[in-house]
C-alpha cells in the first residue's frame, strides 16, 4: 500500500466536517486490519478526530481538508475537488512555473537523492 499514491475518501464522520484554515481539530483516517492483509475481509476504517484548539459549546468541528501543504505546494489548486478555483488561478501558476529557474529544481532533486 505504501508504493502506490492513493486518495482516501473519509468515512461518514470525517466527510461531514467542513473546511478551516484555522481549524479546530485535527482528523486522521485509520485503517484496520486484524490479519494486516491488504484484501482482509474484516478490515474497517475509521476518522480518528482530536480537537487542536478549545472548542465552545454549540461552536462547529472544522478540519484542514490539506493538513501540511502550503502554497509552494499549489494547496490552491489541490483544493479542485471540495471547491471552485477559477481558471484564472492555474494561468498565473503556469506562468510562474515557464518562468521559474530548471537548474534550481535540479539542484533541488540531486540533493533529495543523496
Amino acid at each position: 500500500m505504501d508504493e502506490e499514491p492513493t486518495f482516501y475518501v473519509m468515512d461518514e464522520v470525517g466527510s461531514s466536517i467542513p473546511h478551516s484554515d484555522d481549524p479546530n481539530t485535527q482528523v486522521f483516517p485509520f485503517i484496520f486490519s486484524p490479519d494486516n492483509t491488504q484484501d482482509d475481509p474484516k478490515t474497517l476504517t475509521y476518522s480518528l478526530l482530536w480537537p487542536s484548539k478549545s472548542i465552545k459549546k454549540d461552536e462547529y468541528y472544522y478540519r484542514d481538508y490539506l493538513q501540511g501543504v502550503t502554497e509552494e505546494s499549489w494547496r490552491s489548486a489541490r483544493f479542485f475537488p471540495w471547491f471552485n478555483i477559477y481558471e484564472e488561478y492555474f494561468l498565473e501558476e503556469y506562468e510562474k512555473f515557464k518562468k521559474h529557474d530548471p537548474t534550481t529544481f535540479d539542484a533541488m532533486v540531486e540533493h533529495e537523492k543523496l
